[in-house]
């Protein structure tokens, strides 16, 4: 994104891009001469676009697609308006990145299981490195279930395997010991095993799975585990973005 003086014309339809100026010049008949005009707007680079009359005159939209983003469907997701909007980012990673989308009655995820076990480190590299590749930094993470519905539906996703759950220790380690998610905040919903946690000399990270159950398990961030990529969305969310029905 740059911020452009861009030389407009209101009654245009096309931008033609050149240098560093959007020129907005008409593709049709004109209902009267170009009223020319500079003004500072927000734009992709892109080579064209098509956009009506009143876009062009407020600069809010570059292409019709953007100007079709649902605002209800767009506050679901931690994307500026400067994205490629989410449903064009979800269905790259769909298309080209083997992400599956899962809708229940309690929650939609998006996710891929990746290839082969890891450490914890090395799960949340590839995690970003899918963020990145979409144009979403730090967008996916590693399962965090809150509630009891959603730790169900996660072990059954993969399968009832021991998996990294993006959730780490407080360091140094305190007393009731402490565990926050990646944004820093409290993890409030911790269920777990019996006689867990209990390793607090090093084992500082969390994961499902352990001996079948779907109860949470301390543990070394050096242990090779499953890894998840995900993004969750409320219960729901398919209704307010019904373009996910059709990847699910």
């Amino acid at each position: 994104m740059k911020r452009l003086n861009v030389e407009q014309t209101v009654f245009g339809e096309t931008i033609e891009f050149k240098m560093r100026t959007f020129r907005f010049t008409s593709g049709g008949t004109q209902s009267s001469d170009p009223q020319q005009q500079t003004i500072e707007c927000d734009l992709h680079l892109e080579p064209s676009a098509t956009i009506v009359q009143e876009q062009a005159a407020d600069c809010t939209c570059y292409t019709q697609e953007t100007c079709q983003r649902d605002p209800a469907c767009e506050a679901l997701f931690p994307f500026g308006s400067d994205s490629n909007g989410s449903e064009a980012i979800i269905r790259d990673l769909h298309d080209n990145h083997n992400y599956q989308i899962r809708i229940t009655d309690d929650m939609v995820a998006i996710y891929k299981i990746q290839n082969g076990m890891m450490s914890f480190a090395q799960g949340r590299v590839l995690c970003d490195a899918d963020s990145d590749a979409v144009g979403a930094p730090g967008f996916l993470s590693m399962p965090v279930p809150r509630n009891d519905a959603e730790n169900r539906i996660w072990f059954d996703i993969v399968s009832r395997r021991t998996t990294y759950l993006d959730i780490v220790e407080v360091l140094p380690v305190r007393n009731p010991r402490q565990w926050v998610y990646r944004d820093g905040s409290p993890a409030t919903y911790l269920p777990w095993s019996p006689r867990e946690p209990n390793g607090p000399t090093y084992e500082h990270n969390v994961e499902f799975g352990w001996s079948g159950l779907n109860t949470w398990n301390d543990l070394g961030d050096n242990r090779r585990n499953w890894v998840v990529c995900t993004y969750s969305l409320p219960a729901g969310a398919e209704n307010t973005c019904p373009w996910l029905n059709d990847l699910a």
